[in-house]
């Protein structure tokens, strides 16, 4: 009796062997054939990004794609995924790169969320579209903005154009002039300036909040310049801070409203309030005593 036991034990340990096996075989091919679809859309993509405001492209990028795999969360076995990059062509080292977008080989979509470090803060940023036939086309929006969404367009195996085309509008970098009192009233300039890193004037076209330089100019004396200025296009409104610890205030707060003229107060870190400013948009600075 314990003979015929053992017996059947052992066939039943056999068979549930070569089921596992069995199992694990159809994983391991079903892996194989999934890579091989997700395997299509690798590759080097070359075109352009359109901001949601222009006819024109903003940049020329190339996108590169690479077949990888993942562990699912919930189930624990390898999945394939794209992993990649969208690179800005005549820059050097700007990149946006991404892990894990969903690609479904059956009717090509294509999605991918993503972080991009800029200028003072961390903003999502979400590419979202469909390859067919070796051509990408989709949206990439930022920090939630899809009124806003850039329209990007890439064709794999073609070489990107190397030149940047069109990533700064003219209303990013106006300049203002007004008059505010230091020891006499004086000519100040407020230059609002646009042009940061390649990724930053990319991020900012795409959406209505905008991270920008600052500079006020007071020509004869002083210049004090804001290297994070927050301008929201939405409401007109600019905050500019910066610390300065060897200088008297110790540092300065800029804050404006733009209405039909460019309202601005400045604010000393130890005075508190200096001077309100009424701007007004000039082309250029001029500074009389100024070479």
């Amino acid at each position: 009796m314990k003979l015929k036991i053992s017996v059947f034990a052992l066939a039943l340990a056999l068979t549930s062997c070569g089921e596992d096996k069995d199992m694990d075989s159809y994983k391991r091919e079903k892996l194989a054939e999934d890579m091989a679809k997700i395997q299509t859309a690798a590759g080097d993509y070359g075109g352009y990004i359109w901001a949601a405001d222009s006819d024109k492209p903003i940049a020329s990028v190339k996108m590169t794609l690479t077949a990888s795999t993942k562990q699912s969360g919930s189930t624990g076995e390898q999945v394939p995924v794209l992993n990649g990059s969208l690179a800005i062509q005549g820059t050097e080292g700007n990149l946006l790169t991404f892990k894990n977008a969903s690609f479904d080989a059956e009717n090509g979509s294509f999605v991918v969320t993503f972080p991009a470090e800029l200028l003072s803060e961390q903003v999502e940023l979400n590419l979202t579209g469909g390859i067919h036939s070796g051509v990408f086309e989709g949206r990439l929006e930022a920090g939630g903005f899809s009124e806003s969404a850039g329209r990007i367009r890439v064709v794999k195996g073609v070489e990107a154009p190397v030149k940047p085309t069109n990533v700064i509008d003219a209303k990013d970098s106006p300049i203002y002039v007004g008059k505010m009192k230091l020891v006499e009233i004086q000519d100040v300039y407020l230059k609002i300036d646009g042009r940061t890193s390649p990724v930053q004037q990319i991020i900012n076209r795409l959406r209505p909040v905008k991270y920008v330089t600052a500079t006020l100019d007071f020509c004869e004396s002083i210049t004090i310049f804001f290297p994070v200025a927050k301008r929201d296009m939405r409401n007109g409104q600019l905050y500019a801070e910066v610390k300065i610890p060897q200088s008297d205030e110790g540092g300065y707060t800029l804050t404006c409203r733009e209405s039909t003229t460019q309202v601005c107060d400045l604010y000393g870190h130890r005075k508190g309030h200096m001077a309100k400013i009424d701007f007004k948009e000039v082309g250029s600075v001029k500074c009389e005593n100024r070479n």
